[in-house]
């Protein structure tokens, strides 16, 4: 008798698909009411185990869903955050990206609950502080918060847009580039650092160090360069140095977690540091790189077929979003790379699309869209620099970065 409910076993945990569990009920109402009975899916009694089927299904997959957040490796969303305490760690809350914007109008006019567009078509929206009120001189500086959190990037002249027109109010625009946020940790990322994190207690010097920065609280996955040679690397780094990049994290808790974990005398190279004082009193300058997402922007040309649906323009612009969003800091976004998310193939990409949409697509449904149409061509860029069928170098403490607004699928 095939059984209605999951099961446990040494493998873990699994339960019967929905056409077992049909076909189970289908045999116990035979058995009472005999083998005669007419119970094909136009039939009312074959409706109702129907009914019956999908509602012990969804019971089932709900109990192996709840078994699996016990575990990170299987573990999505808030149960992925929960679990991962066990570790010490927390997810990383998003942030918004901040712009300077220059307002001009007429001396007086108070702005209440302002919003400004982008001119790129990017759709974004800043926020101004709640009431603005402009000045004897006609112009007044405030900063802008955008509304989406995450790295939306706006070069400078390029939010001039006013959403909500008020009298008295003539223009806007941002003299400098927006101050870019850090999306949401993802669960890649954040199983990432908690795979890493075990590795304090290693014997490894620099994994020790890369655990332990990725420990700090609200401090994003990083890397740990070092140079053992006797001449300086192709980075930049002198002989016998490290370099952490990292970005969150207050400085004197990043400063500590290297210092705790580095072997004495080894130098510290970056831009930005802060002092840690040992137990005895002596104070040491540690040194380290703040990471900097590079916006990328992306268009992919398509030769669509019979078929073709617009909606499939999302699920590229996911897939795309989620593979470059993937890449580790100083990996460089290779062109020809881009070919397999646009063609929606590939693991990552499958879990970026249902992650960006909460849906749980299967490759195999991914491939029915990616049979509709072929791709002809696709050019990159830094966000705001002009598009080509190139390459895009990544510096070390760098890394790329790509939201679906950067994106255009032209079918």
């Amino acid at each position: 008798m095939t059984t209605l409910s999951p099961q446990i076993t040494a493998t873990g945990i699994s339960g019967p698909s929905y056409p077992d569990i049909y076909a189970q009920l289908q045999s116990i109402y035979w058995q009472i009411y005999g083998s005669d009975s007419l119970l094909t899916p136009d039939t009312q009694d074959g409706q109702l185990l129907g009914a019956f089927a999908q509602a012990i299904y969804d019971s089932g997959q709900a109990c192996i869903a709840t078994y699996q957040q016990f575990s990170p490796t299987t573990a999505k969303g808030a149960g992925l955050s929960s679990i991962v305490a066990i570790n010490n760690l927390q997810r990383i809350n998003g942030t918004a990206s901040t712009a300077v914007l220059t307002i001009t109008g007429t001396a007086g006019t108070v702005i209440t609950g302002g919003l400004v567009g982008d001119n790129q078509s990017l759709n974004t929206q800043w926020a101004l502080p709640a009431s603005v009120t402009i000045p004897v001189g006609g112009s007044i500086t405030v900063t802008a918060t955008c509304t989406t959190l995450g790295a939306n990037a706006a070069a400078p002249s390029t939010l001039e847009n006013i959403l909500t027109p008020t009298s008295g109010w003539t223009s806007v625009t941002n003299l400098s580039a927006a101050t870019t946020g850090v999306a949401v940790e993802t669960d890649v990322q954040l199983l990432t650092r908690q795979q890493a994190s075990p590795a304090a207690a290693s014997k490894t010097q620099m994994s020790a160090i890369r655990a332990a920065v990725a420990a700090v609280p609200g401090a994003t996955p990083s890397y740990i360069y070092q140079n053992n040679t006797e001449s300086t690397d192709s980075h930049g780094l002198p002989p016998h140095s490290m370099a952490a990049v990292v970005s969150g994290g207050t400085p004197s808790a990043l400063a500590t977690a290297i210092a705790q974990s580095k072997s004495p005398g080894l130098t510290t190279v970056g831009t930005s540091n802060a002092i840690y004082t040992d137990t005895d009193g002596t104070p040491d300058q540690i040194n380290w790189y703040v990471l900097t997402l590079q916006s990328i922007s992306v268009t992919v040309t398509l030769t669509t077929f019979t078929g073709y649906v617009s909606s499939t323009d999302t699920l590229i612009k996911q897939a795309i979003a989620a593979w470059i969003n993937s890449l580790g800091i100083g990996a460089n976004v290779y062109l020809n790379k881009l070919f397999a998310p646009a063609n929606l193939s590939g693991d990552i990409i499958l879990q970026g699309i249902n992650a960006a949409s909460n849906s749980s697509y299967t490759q195999a449904q991914l491939d029915v869209f990616a049979s509709t149409y072929t791709v002809s061509s696709i050019t990159q860029a830094i966000t705001g620099n002009t598009q080509t069928a190139a390459d895009i170098g990544i510096l070390f403490n760098q890394m790329a970065y790509c939201s679906t607004a950067n994106i255009t699928v032209v079918p």
